[in-house]
């Protein structure tokens, strides 16, 4: 630490300020910067983005979304998701706002009665002693798509042991395909690993998965390999044929 004399004056506290004055002037414009390429990403990316906060109320929308559901942006901000997104889209979203709202045990209970209350709710408990150690509860869903089906989201499944989700599977599916219910569904946090592998061993998540990932900085290029092109009608053969594939489990 420096010092000075009595009745002189000194340059070094006025030389600090400067430094400090100098440096948050250069975060402040790193930060602008910054700022002025994530917007015009947003504004000028083909993809559509959608942005919401915790309570699902829409934030932001880009123009390419505004081209793909027909709304103006001004109309989707007074909307709820759930006006305007398919149930497919959904899903990720209520995962994502279910993982970010659990921190909270009220809210986590609220994700659980939610669950509960829909309409041919079951699952299964398991208890060891007077203790319960995890559940899986599991409700359907109507939907022409995805047929008689059942789906666990994030907040109807919990465990202190992953391996005995298996054992909770094996209880609650036996009911549900007893039911007619014969596809099921599960939405897991991905930020447990034995837990996806407990189900990845049960035979899950060989259709899809969904993730949440950061908006990219830069406009993302496809390989080299790859070329885009709009749709034409000759490609109807080629996506029934894919279908079939994938209805008899093949790659």
């Amino acid at each position: 630490m420096g010092a000075w004399a009595p009745g002189r004056a000194s340059s070094a506290p006025l030389l600090l300020l400067a430094a400090l004055l100098q440096e948050r002037r250069q975060v402040a414009s790193a930060l602008a910067e910054r700022e002025s390429q994530y917007r015009s990403i947003f504004a000028s990316t083909g993809d559509g983005v959608l942005i919401t906060d915790l309570a699902n109320e829409v934030a932001a929308v880009n123009p390419a979304f505004c081209a793909m559901t027909g709304y103006a942006a001004d109309e989707l901000v007074a909307l709820n998701p759930r006006e305007f997104l398919h149930l497919d889209e959904l899903q990720p979203l209520d995962v994502y706002l279910a993982r970010a709202n659990t921190q909270d045990p009220v809210v986590a209970e609220a994700e659980i009665a939610t669950v509960l209350r829909s309409d041919d709710a079951s699952g299964a408990v398991a208890v060891d002693g007077d203790r319960l150690t995890g559940f899986l509860l599991g409700a359907p869903k109507e939907s022409p798509v995805w047929g008689p089906n059942l789906w666990v989201e994030s907040a109807g499944q919990a465990v202190e042991d992953p391996e005995t989700m298996r054992d909770l599977y094996a209880l609650a599916a036996t009911r549900w395909v007893d039911e007619g219910r014969t596809a099921h569904y599960v939405l897991t946090p991905g930020h447990d690993p034995e837990l996806l592998t407990a189900w990845y061993r049960l035979g899950f998540g060989q259709q899809h998965a969904h993730g949440i990932r950061p908006v990219p900085t830069t406009t993302p290029t496809p390989p080299l390999s790859v070329h885009l092109r709009g749709p034409r009608g000759d490609d109807l053969d080629v996506v029934e044929h894919l279908d079939e594939l994938q209805k008899e489990g093949r790659p």
